[in-house]
């Protein structure tokens, strides 16, 4: 992710075989974004342009590499997340992420049902998760580093 200096801001890859950079989408504002694990869809924080319509939306997408489309992750009211705060399942059909607003809250969003739930309350900055092998459970802490919670994602 990189500001264009153009009135946009770009994600990309690129490509160290080929020396070649991919752009995948340009908009005015991304403040967070991750690849899922096959790198065919994006997570992020921003603004979305339809490419029919031309109608810009801002808020939380999931960005469709292959079709250059986006779906709006469906979260009410302010969000602020960050890079560190965002978690793909291997499987590539959920994410984690943590809105840092009002005093924190991890969500578990579902990529093909478009569904988002919340699974727990205040949290800080420094949280971490990850998701279990067989993708069934999110494993994060909550202000002790050495507790361990376990929510069922499946």
């Amino acid at each position: 992710m990189y500001d264009d200096n153009s009135g946009g801001i770009q994600i990309a890859s690129y490509d160290t075989n080929l020396n070649e950079v991919q752009i995948f989408m340009t908009e005015n504002s991304i403040q967070s974004a991750i690849p899922s694990p096959d790198e065919s869809m994006i997570f992020y924080q921003g603004d979305y342009t339809d490419s029919q319509s031309g109608q810009t939306n801002s808020g939380l997408w999931i960005y469709n590499i292959a079709n250059s489309s986006a779906i709006a992750v469906p979260i009410q009211g302010e969000i602020e997340t960050s890079n560190s705060a965002i978690v793909w399942s291997v499987d590539n059909q959920n994410v984690a992420f943590i809105n840092q607003l009002n005093g924190g809250s991890l969500y578990y969003y579902h990529v093909d049902s478009n569904t988002l739930t919340l699974i727990d309350t205040v949290f800080g900055q420094q949280n971490s998760m990850s998701w279990s092998p067989n993708n069934s459970t999110i494993l994060y802490d909550k202000f002790n580093p050495c507790l361990l919670y376990t929510s069922d994602a499946a």
